[in-house]
């Protein structure tokens, strides 16, 4: 599937669309009017166009918004701040 978005960056550059606008997302992405990479070119291989799309139900979210609540609320503040900044130490360590 990912064949497609390589070869549309190293040929045209990477660009990042957002469908926030619906009007304009639509016209932007009709052929031939701009390249969006997997969209509307350079989408070989993706042959996976008939996967099921899914689809989140209130309900859904409800419970993983319950969940993400209950891990939050178990975790060890003190033991992320250390880790991140561990990890921005790590980030920002050349070697």
């Amino acid at each position: 599937m990912l064949e497609g978005c390589i070869k549309g960056i190293e040929e045209n550059g990477s660009r990042v669309a957002s469908p926030s606008r619906p009007t304009t997302w639509s016209a932007r992405s009709k052929p031939g009017t701009r390249v969006i990479v997997g969209v509307n070119d350079f989408t070989e291989g993706n042959d996976d166009a008939d996967l099921e799309i899914l689809r989140i139900t209130n309900e859904d979210e409800r419970k993983q918004v319950a969940r993400l609540n209950d891990v939050r609320g178990a975790r060890d503040d003190a033991k992320v701040l250390l880790a991140l900044e561990e990890l921005t130490r790590d980030a920002l360590d050349p070697e």
